[in-house]
């Protein structure tokens, strides 16, 4: 129910927004000096994914580069030598944006995440007056429409490429670069790393379905080492787990206090196998193979796909037809079974 309200207010807002500040934008990219990401919901994924921007403009332009961020990404973003960072609550207010814009200035090129944009992306854009915004919202005077063509049926990675792209970039180094190591840990302490946890309760699976589902890995491979990670937020429930199955292979993950000890672990994982979280492009980023649990309303086209690789296998949960309040429990064990029986002695492809 709060999800419907809190989506029934977001669309009243935005509406106002298109009548206040939504307008066209020349076709045709000029020249670009500045270009800003905007990243203030704090999201670990789209930082991932989107972190070779940083590096292709860094090696192919003199574009400088800033990032409208949280304090908790801060340290990621100054990992990929950013120009420019400027930090906002995850809360934040009209002054917030409107003090951040004062600060900005001036911008050629804005790039938001990936969806509709609200009240407070149409704000800001207003204020920055920027030449072109990549924005994937079809409905907006903004959006380019040349751009919305080519990037139809297209994941976020390849959003981000095709984006390059139109900035003049070719030969594009679409790998991402992963915070916090240098170099593909060769020590592989666990066979499979499971988080059952997405961003919210109904993107995560129950305690229930990930207590079957590691009972039945358990019992087709019954020597496998498998640790179960969590966030601060989910570590009560991923000790339930645990405890529920008391098997000696399945361990609860120890010292996971921050995205750089998830790092580690998964770098020191075989297979991980995860709900749509920042946690598969993570793996994805360091060439781990990944069994990806995703959420499917009916035949629509998810952007959050994973990168295509021979070592990423999807599964879909596809029972309610709701992108509002989702079910993620809704797949069969045994789909899992087969992907890991696939992936379980295929080579990584590491490119590292």
């Amino acid at each position: 129910m709060k999800n419907t309200l809190n989506k029934i207010l977001y669309q009243f807002y935005r509406k106002i927004g298109k009548l206040l500040f939504d307008r066209s934008l020349d076709n045709l990219l000029k020249e670009a000096n500045h270009i800003l990401l905007i990243n203030w919901h704090g999201k670990i994924g789209d930082t991932i994914i989107s972190s070779f921007i940083f590096r292709e403009l860094r090696n192919t332009t003199n574009i400088q580069i800033s990032v409208i961020t949280t304090k908790e990404l801060e340290p990621i973003y100054q990992y990929y030598n950013s120009n420019n960072i400027y930090l906002i609550k995850q809360k934040h207010n009209l002054c917030d944006i409107n003090n951040i814009a004062n600060k900005i200035n001036q911008v050629d090129i804005i790039i938001p995440l990936i969806g509709t944009l609200g009240f407070n992306d149409l704000f800001l854009i207003s204020k920055l007056s920027p030449s072109y915004v990549f924005s994937t919202d079809k409905n907006l005077k903004l959006s380019n429409q040349q751009f919305l063509k080519e990037i139809d049926k297209k994941t976020v990675d390849e959003i981000y490429h095709k984006i390059l792209e139109f900035i003049g970039i070719s030969n594009i180094n679409d790998n991402y670069i992963i915070p916090y190591l240098k170099k593909i840990d060769k020590q592989i302490d666990y066979d499979i790393l499971f988080n059952p946890f997405g961003s919210r309760i109904d993107k995560s699976l129950s305690v229930d379905k990930s207590v079957s589902l590691l009972k039945s890995i358990i019992k087709n491979y019954s020597n496998l080492k498998i640790i179960v990670i969590y966030s601060q937020n989910t570590k009560f429930i991923a000790k339930e787990i645990v405890e529920k199955i008391n098997n000696n292979n399945i361990n609860l993950a120890k010292n996971i206090y921050s995205i750089k000890d998830s790092i580690a672990l998964i770098n020191r994982s075989n297979i991980i196998v995860s709900v749509d979280t920042s946690i598969v492009h993570i793996s994805i980023g360091l060439y781990k193979k990944v069994i990806a649990i995703y959420y499917q309303v009916d035949n629509d086209f998810n952007v959050w796909l994973p990168k295509k690789s021979l070592t990423t296998k999807v599964i879909y949960s596809l029972e309610q037809k709701s992108d509002i309040e989702k079910n993620m429990n809704y797949f069969s064990n045994q789909e899992v079974i087969k992907q890991i029986r696939t992936l379980k002695d295929l080579k990584n492809d590491n490119k590292w």
